[in-house]
């Protein structure tokens, strides 16, 4: 319980052992006492976070699983460290510490009084209150009205296309010397490293520099933004701004207790520290990321509304229900926010390798089409560009008129199948890092590229495990 409060100490294989640690004792417990549904109902709550990680970052989801569990004493103790997590521990020295020591405290003692008890449901239905707030009331971006950089380092095109909708151009980008002095007054500002001064601004003019691989961090914030960093993958910060404790800590970055905020709202402007989460090259890695800070959540908002009312309804009446299988309905409603979660975009990537934007490989292609001036982002319906990663098997659907597998990949369509093969061939018809292609016969239909008819429609194939290296005039056959 200690290190769930003390938020995996900014580690989040730790936070995900702590959080598996206190599933895995109520689970225990349950079969202890012989409890059936309780049994049943951890069960379904471990397979829930097994198949979708990210949802362990849902402190409402865990909240209500120490009422089922009937674990006051957890369900104070989490509450607690929920609340104070997701404001960034207010930004005050100590905060941490002592929470932790609180914490253990309250997990340390025999028994909850019963006005102890009702307190502990109390602060869960205040933070399920600050949950509902944070969805109904989301922070909103806005994009600098002038920008002198290249595309792939311009904010605004990729991120109106990622959100659905042109954004506000009164951000400011205090990195572009030529327009950081505008006279009107921005709802978002953008640092980075290495800025000048700026009057009234949040920033300490000090360099941060992240002391942690991307992919190992957790982060200080609301529960939806770490859910969506979480499904992003990690929050793209490599060189940027520090800025000052005050006003609401928005997002932070910790290392054991020490906290760096990275977004602040303060005097109604949303600071962000660094620009790399909003610039063009980078947004399709981030969008889940970018739909929470816009829309308060990643997922359907009216079904994860759906969530929270049902959680606070549930939290009210649980000493007192009959019909205890409604304690299912949380966890009914988590599946199908993910079952739901659908998200429009150009290339849809089949890939067990997810960790850096700027590799050769096939996770850097969208970052690729956007330094070549293509505005494609990442998606799973609607897509026009199927990317198979080497090893991987995939399934030719509508509307993809162009596939680019790698090594020792597999694509089905409605006849059969194709697959590259696992030899380099070298540079071939102008593509690099080449492979050969076959049909389900074995045989040779083309070496880097071929024009297949698949499923009644013009198809190009490209095999290549550097499709970084593609010419844009390669990609833009999706278009």
């Amino acid at each position: 319980m200690a290190l769930y409060a003390a938020n995996g100490f900014g580690c989040r294989t730790a936070y995900i052992v702590s959080i598996f640690a206190i599933a895995l004792a109520w689970v225990i417990g349950s079969l202890n006492d012989g409890n059936k549904l309780q049994l049943t109902f951890f069960g379904a709550l471990l397979s829930v976070y097994s198949i979708w990680p990210e949802t362990i970052q849902l402190n409402s989801l865990l909240i209500f699983a120490a009422v089922v569990a009937q674990d006051s004493r957890s369900c104070l103790a989490i509450t607690l460290s929920s609340i104070l997590c997701e404001t960034g521990y207010f930004g005050l020295d100590y905060v941490a510490q002592v929470l932790v020591s609180l914490v253990v405290a309250i997990s340390l003692l025999p028994k909850l009084s019963s006005l102890s008890i009702k307190g502990a449901r109390g602060f869960a239905g205040l933070y399920i209150l600050l949950c509902i707030y944070n969805l109904i009331v989301p922070l909103q971006l806005s994009v600098p009205e002038q920008q002198s950089f290249s595309y792939p380092y311009r904010i605004g095109e990729a991120l109106n296309k990622a959100l659905g909708q042109e954004l506000k151009e009164d951000g400011l980008y205090l990195i572009d010397s030529d327009h950081a002095k505008s006279d009107i007054k921005p709802s978002t500002i953008y640092g980075e490293h290495d800025i000048d001064p700026y009057e009234g601004n949040a920033f300490t003019v000090d360099n941060y520099t992240q002391p942690k691989r991307w992919k190992g961090r957790q982060y200080l914030s609301s529960e939806n933004i770490r859910l969506s960093l979480s499904k992003d993958g990690y929050h793209a910060l490599n060189f940027g701004s520090e800025l000052k404790l005050q006003g609401l800590n928005v997002l932070s970055h910790q290392n054991w207790f020490n906290i760096t905020p990275v977004a602040v709202v303060d005097e109604g402007v949303l600071f962000f520290g660094d620009s790399d989460a909003f610039v063009n090259r980078l947004v399709p890695y981030q969008v889940n990321f970018l739909k929470t800070l816009q829309y308060g959540t990643c997922y359907a908002k009216s079904v994860h509304m759906l969530l929270y009312l049902v959680i606070l309804l549930l939290l009210a009446i649980a000493s007192r229900l009959k019909r205890p299988m409604l304690f299912f309905i949380p966890i009914l409603l988590v599946i199908s926010l993910n079952l739901m979660d659908e998200q429009r975009g150009d290339i849809r990537l089949v890939s067990n390798n997810r960790g850096w934007p700027h590799t050769v490989g096939m996770y850097g292609i969208a970052r690729h089409s956007q330094d070549s001036g293509l505005n494609y982002l990442f998606g799973n319906e609607g897509t026009r560009i199927l990317a198979l990663d080497r090893d991987m098997n995939g399934t030719l659907r509508d509307k993809e008129d162009l596939v680019i597998m790698g090594s020792s990949s597999k694509l089905k369509h409605s006849k059969g199948f194709i697959y590259a093969g696992e030899t380099p061939m070298g540079t071939s018809s102008e593509i690099e890092d080449a492979y050969r292609i076959f049909n389900d016969s074995g045989d040779l239909i083309g070496v880097g590229t071929t024009s297949l008819t698949l499923n009644g429609r013009d198809i190009t194939v490209i095999s290549t495990n550097s499709p970084t290296k593609l010419d844009s005039a390669h990609l833009s056959l999706g278009k």
